[in-house]
C-alpha cells in the first residue's frame, strides 16, 4: 500500500511540474509576443527645442523680484488674467488659471525663479522665469526659457511660426519686465535726490 501511494504521489508531481512548464512556456510566449509588438509600432520621436531670452535690468535681484516673481505678476507682464486656484502662489504645486482656461502648474522653485508646465499640453511645454545678480549683485538679469516638443507642430513651417511667435510674445513680456522693475527705481531715485536736497536746504544757515 505504501509503495502504491507513494507511486502516485510521484506521478502526481509530475504532472503538476509539467503543467507548471506549460504555464510558463504560454507566460514567456505571450511576454515575447508583447514585446515584438512593441516593438513593431511606430514610435513619434520627439522634437524638443528651447527658447531662450534675457534682458539685464538696472535694479538689484531682490528689488527685481519683488515687482516680477509673484506668480500672477504674470497678468501684468503678459497681459492676461491669472487666478491662483490651487497652493499658496510662491510653492511647488500653485495652480494659476490664466484666461479662465489655462492652468500652469508650479513644478520647480528658488528664491529667485520658479518653473512651470500647462498640464494638459500636447507638446509638453515648461516655462521658467528666473533672475539671476550681475556685477555683483548690483544689476540683474532676467531669464526666460521656453521648452517644448515641436514634433506635434508637423510642419517645417508651421514649427517656425509657432517659434517666432513665441519669441516675439515673450520678448515683449521681457521688455515688460524690465520696465516694471525699474519704473519704482527711478522714481524712488528721484524722490531720494529730492529729500537729500530739501535736507541740504533746510540745514544750510
Amino acid at each position: 500500500m505504501l509503495r502504491g501511494g507513494r507511486g502516485r504521489f510521484i506521478r502526481d508531481q509530475g504532472t503538476r511540474k509539467a503543467k507548471g512548464m506549460a504555464m510558463k512556456k504560454t507566460v514567456f510566449a505571450a511576454a515575447a509576443m508583447g514585446l515584438a509588438m512593441l516593438a513593431a509600432a511606430p514610435a513619434s520621436a520627439a522634437e524638443y527645442t528651447t527658447i531662450l531670452l534675457e534682458k539685464t535690468v538696472n535694479r538689484t535681484p531682490d528689488q527685481t523680484w519683488a515687482k516680477i516673481g509673484p506668480y500672477c505678476a504674470i497678468a501684468t507682464w503678459l497681459k492676461v488674467t491669472c487666478v491662483v486656484t490651487a497652493g499658496n502662489g510662491v510653492s511647488v504645486g500653485t495652480n494659476r488659471l490664466l484666461n479662465g482656461n489655462n492652468n500652469e502648474i508650479m513644478v520647480a522653485a528658488t528664491p529667485y525663479s520658479y518653473s512651470y508646465t500647462q498640464p494638459t499640453s500636447t507638446i509638453l511645454y515648461h516655462g521658467t522665469l528666473a533672475v539671476e545678480p550681475i556685477d555683483r549683485g548690483q544689476h540683474s538679469k532676467i531669464v526666460y526659457t521656453l521648452f517644448y516638443d515641436q514634433a506635434p507642430l508637423g510642419t517645417d513651417q508651421a514649427k517656425a511660426e509657432n517659434r517666432a511667435q513665441r519669441t516675439k510674445r515673450f520678448s515683449e513680456a521681457l521688455d515688460a519686465m524690465k520696465q516694471m522693475a525699474e519704473n519704482r527705481a527711478q522714481r524712488t531715485k528721484r524722490f531720494s535726490e529730492a529729500l537729500d536736497a530739501m535736507k541740504q536746504m533746510a540745514e544750510t544757515p
